[in-house]
């Protein structure tokens, strides 16, 4: 969404602003669209979806996401045999929401 609004994740407020934040979604005008994700918002904004809702907003999709991680083996361009992406590490869990305002 920050590169629609050709904005980069250092200019969202930080999550010490976060009254800021709320103060910033109640101003805003009826149908404004809230993109949410649920590691970032929590650990950034501190505060979650449903908080977004009972801030006046209607949740209108939520998915569920799991995301392999893939990782380059060290031997994927040297011609070794086999070498080829592999998973590293589990898959990252990853909820987002859609929400827009009444």
């Amino acid at each position: 969404m920050c590169i629609v609004l050709k904005q980069n994740l250092k200019d969202s407020p930080p999550a010490e602003h976060r009254e800021k934040l709320l103060a910033l979604l109640e101003k805003a005008p009826p149908k404004t669209i809230v993109f949410w994700d649920n590691e970032i918002g929590p650990n950034w904004f501190g505060m979650t979806a449903a908080e977004i809702e009972g801030h006046g907003y209607k949740l209108l999709i939520s998915r569920h996401y799991s995301l392999p991680a893939l990782i380059f083996c060290p031997g994927r361009f040297s011609g070794i045999p086999g070498a080829s992406l592999f998973p590293a590490t589990p898959s990252r869990e990853v909820e987002l929401s859609l929400l827009q305002k009444d």
